[in-house]
């Protein structure tokens, strides 16, 4: 059964914690490429099912996304950063910048994107995650969120 928008809205409001601390790992495919992820855990009802953080990076394209994904397959919330992108259907012609959130909606799924106006400082990357595990109403310690270093730089 696929994810409906007044579900996913409901999955974006509960309150949440990460349960465990985010882990990177360089891709053995291409060494370029870096994915962390971390169980969410829905404080109210303690489960740990349905939802996880996914934080893929790419070092060669320079792009990041942050993603609250439901079920492995459905993603929530996912925001972007250095990615342009345009929304689906016959009247959007408009470019979208390469900084944009992804809201899951029962006509595109997790394809309509829109400007977001709650990213303090798009090239801090921690602090980027920290607003977006704000606005998904995911509780961390800042400890959890873990370091990623590539060629001897946090990126």
């Amino acid at each position: 059964m696929a994810l409906t928008e007044a579900e996913s809205e409901v999955f974006l409001i509960q309150p949440k914690a990460l349960h465990d601390k985010v882990k990177w790992k360089q891709r053995s495919e291409a060494p370029f490429l870096y994915r962390a992820d971390a169980r969410v855990l829905l404080t109210e009802s303690g489960d740990v099912r349905p939802l996880d953080l996914v934080l893929p990076y790419n070092d060669k394209a320079k792009t990041f996304t942050f993603i609250l994904r439901y079920g492995k397959s459905e993603n929530i919330r996912r925001l972007d950063f250095n990615k342009p992108h345009r929304n689906p259907g016959a009247n959007s012609r408009t470019k979208i910048d390469k900084l944009h959130k992804h809201k899951w909606t029962d006509a595109y799924q997790d394809q309509w994107a829109y400007e977001p106006g709650d990213i303090e400082d798009p090239s801090d990357v921690q602090k980027s995650l920290g607003n977006f595990l704000h606005e998904c109403h995911i509780d961390y310690e800042s400890k959890q969120l873990g370091n990623l270093t590539v060629q001897g730089r946090w990126v």
